[in-house]
C-alpha cells in the first residue's frame, strides 16, 4: 500500500476514453467496487490497496452520449483522493458504454491503468477474478544497475539542449516571437493555439502498423528530427529511452542501451511544463501500447489517449494501439509543423477518416 498521503498533481493526468459496444448497466454500485478489490488483491495488477475506484455514472435519457461528448464529462471528485479512477458511463436506452480511465503518472503509469480498466470490463462482465487477464507487467527497476550508456545517452541529450539554447538566442525571429524549434519553444506557450490532432478509429484492415510508422518516420525526416522518443514501461513507473531510428523502436536492447533519464534509472513522468518541452525538443514521441485482447463479447470500437494540458508547444507525438485486431492511431503537432506536415500530406494516407477530438485541459483539484 502506498504510505504516503496521496495528493492529485496538477500536470500528470493521463485519461483514456474507450467505447465498448456492450452494456454492463444492470451491475449495481457494490459490483463495480468488487472489481477494484479483485483487481488490487489479486495477481493481475501491481495497483495497490487504496489505489483504484471503480465507479459507476448513469446519464439521463436527455444527455448526449456520443464519444466526444463523454470525454468532456465533468471529471469524477475521486480523482481527488485516489491515482487511478474507472468510471463506467453508461445510458439505459443505449446498447454501448464506455469507460473512462485516468490515471496520476506521478503513481501509476499509463499502460497499468489501462489494463486495469480491460482487467474491470472483464470481471463487470463474467462477475470473477479467474476471468480477468493476467498482463505481462515488467518488474519494478529500482536500484537495477542500468548500463553505462544510459548515462551517455543522458548528457548527449544535454548536450544538445544547451547547444540548441545558444542557437535560439542568436535566432533573431525567436525574439521576435516566431515559432522556433528548440530547447526554449515552451516559452511561446502562451502565444500558440489549441493544440491539433489527427485521430483514427476507423483504420482500414489492409493498413498496418508498419505503414502508419512509416509516415511517421517520412514526417521525422521532413522535419529534421533526429530521434524518437518512447518508452519503456515498468510498471508502476517508466523509463524513457531516445532512439534514432524506426528499427531501434522495436528492439528492447536498443531502447536499453538509450535510455535517457532519469539518470538513475526510472521514475514518473515529469510534469507537463516548458522544461519538459525543452527537453524533447528534437524527438518525435511515439507511444505504443500494443496489442490487446481482453476477455470481453462485447467489442471496443473506440479509443483516445489524452495526457490532459498537453502543451501546444510540446514536441510531436504520435500514439498507436490494438484491441481485438481492430488498429488506433493519433498524431499531434505544435501548430506550426502540424501545419507543415498536414500541408505535405505526410500523416493519414489509407487511415481512414479523422474523428473528432479536442483535448481536455489540466486537471485541476475540486476539493
Amino acid at each position: 500500500m502506498d504510505t504516503e498521503p496521496y495528493t492529485p498533481s496538477h500536470g500528470q493526468w493521463l485519461i483514456f476514453c474507450v467505447q465498448i459496444d456492450t452494456k454492463y448497466c444492470n451491475k449495481s454500485i457494490e459490483e463495480h467496487a468488487r472489481a477494484a478489490k479483485a483487481i488490487v488483491e489479486g495477481s493481475v495488477s501491481t495497483l495497490q490497496p487504496g489505489s483504484l475506484a471503480v465507479i459507476r455514472l448513469v446519464l439521463k435519457d436527455d444527455a448526449p452520449f456520443d464519444f466526444d461528448s463523454v470525454h468532456h464529462l465533468p471529471l469524477p471528485f475521486e480523482m481527488d483522493t485516489t491515482p487511478v479512477v474507472v468510471e463506467m458511463v453508461y445510458k439505459k436506452s443505449q446498447d454501448r458504454c464506455f469507460a473512462r480511465i485516468k490515471t496520476d503518472l506521478s503513481r501509476y503509469d499509463g499502460v497499468t491503468a489501462f489494463c486495469a480498466g480491460q482487467n474491470v470490463l472483464e470481471f463487470l462482465e463474467h462477475g470473477s477474478a479467474d476471468a480477468m487477464s493476467i498482463y505481462p507487467f515488467t518488474p519494478p527497476k529500482r536500484g537495477v544497475e542500468l548500463p553505462l550508456s544510459n548515462y551517455v545517452a543522458f548528457f548527449k541529450q544535454l548536450t544538445r539542449v544547451l547547444w540548441a539554447i545558444g542557437w535560439n538566442l542568436l535566432n533573431p525571429r525567436y525574439w521576435r516571437g516566431h515559432w522556433v524549434r528548440g530547447p526554449l519553444q515552451g516559452r511561446l506557450e502562451s502565444t500558440l493555439p489549441p493544440r491539433p490532432w489527427l485521430r483514427y478509429s476507423q483504420v482500414p484492415d489492409t493498413t498496418s502498423f508498419k505503414d502508419f510508422l512509416q509516415q511517421l518516420d517520412e514526417t521525422k525526416r521532413y522535419l529534421g528530427l533526429p530521434l524518437y522518443a518512447t518508452t519503456l514501461n515498468s510498471s508502476p513507473y517508466a523509463f524513457l529511452t531516445l532512439v534514432s531510428s524506426k528499427e531501434q523502436l522495436f528492439t528492447k536492447q536498443a531502447r536499453y542501451n538509450n535510455i535517457f533519464g532519469p539518470p538513475a534509472g526510472y521514475a514518473s513522468p515529469p510534469p507537463m511544463n516548458a522544461l519538459h518541452v525543452g527537453t524533447l525538443y528534437n524527438t518525435l514521441f511515439f507511444n505504443n501500447y500494443g496489442r490487446h485482447n481482453p476477455n470481453i463479447s462485447g467489442r471496443i470500437t473506440d479509443l483516445v489517449w489524452n495526457w490532459c494540458g498537453m502543451y501546444s508547444s510540446f514536441t510531436l507525438f504520435a500514439f498507436a494501439a490494438e484491441i481485438q485486431g481492430k488498429k488506433f492511431f493519433a498524431f499531434s503537432a505544435p501548430p506550426a509543423d502540424f501545419e507543415a506536415v498536414t500541408k505535405e500530406g505526410l500523416i493519414g494516407n489509407g487511415l481512414g477518416p479523422v474523428q473528432p477530438f479536442i483535448q481536455r485541459e489540466f486537471y485541476i483539484r475540486t476539493t
